[in-house]
């Protein structure tokens, strides 16, 4: 199932215009955190478009509740390097 995620969703209010825009599937994964909680993915991305410093690539990024960053790069940046 894929959602399209709109302005009206409460858990977006107060973010950048363009998360409003994202298409979001849903997910079943979980995740290990760095402290050892394991945290259910709210959703992942379809491919997004990347280019940090030149360097450009596609990320399907996984949406957690994560109130201290606006986004995390993972293992699949860096192997896409």
């Amino acid at each position: 199932m894929v959602e399209e995620v709109n302005n009206d969703s409460d858990n977006l209010k107060g973010k950048p215009e363009y998360v409003n825009k994202l298409t979001v599937k849903e997910s079943d994964i979980r995740i290990k955190t760095a402290n050892n909680n394991i945290v259910k993915v709210n959703g992942k991305t379809v491919a997004l478009k990347l280019n940090i410093e030149g360097h450009e690539c596609d990320i399907e990024f996984l949406v957690i509740d994560h109130g201290d960053s606006d986004g995390l790069l993972g293992l699949d940046w860096i192997i896409g390097l």
